[in-house]
């Protein structure tokens, strides 16, 4: 289920910008989830209203502890659903979504 969608932004506005700036945070209750990816790494969390940010943890060391990998393989357990209700989106062009420079309205 898609249950916000923000304007659209120029391609050269970065996800942590976006996210910050687009209103999704303000709109968080508390006990929300939100799975984050780890390209997001200064996302403001003071505007989350009690929700749980997510995020999978850094592999950087090379080695990890087993229950680092048993979260990261939760949280991409969850993720594909994610990724499916965007790939509907995109195959079934659910939103309609024009760029405001070429509306002609």
């Amino acid at each position: 289920m898609v249950s916000f969608k923000s304007q659209a932004y120029a391609g050269q506005a970065s996800n942590t910008y976006i996210t910050n700036h687009c209103g999704i945070l303000e709109r968080l209750e508390p006990g929300d989830v939100v799975l984050v990816d780890e390209g997001f790494p200064q996302i403001d969390t003071s505007n989350t209203n009690g929700a749980f940010m997510v995020i999978p943890p850094s592999f950087k060391s090379g080695r990890s502890a087993k229950e680092e990998v048993d979260t990261t393989e939760e949280i991409a357990s969850l993720r594909i659903h994610v990724e499916r209700a965007i790939g509907r989106v995109r195959t079934f062009r659910v939103l309609n979504i024009t760029p405001r420079c070429l509306d002609t309205t």
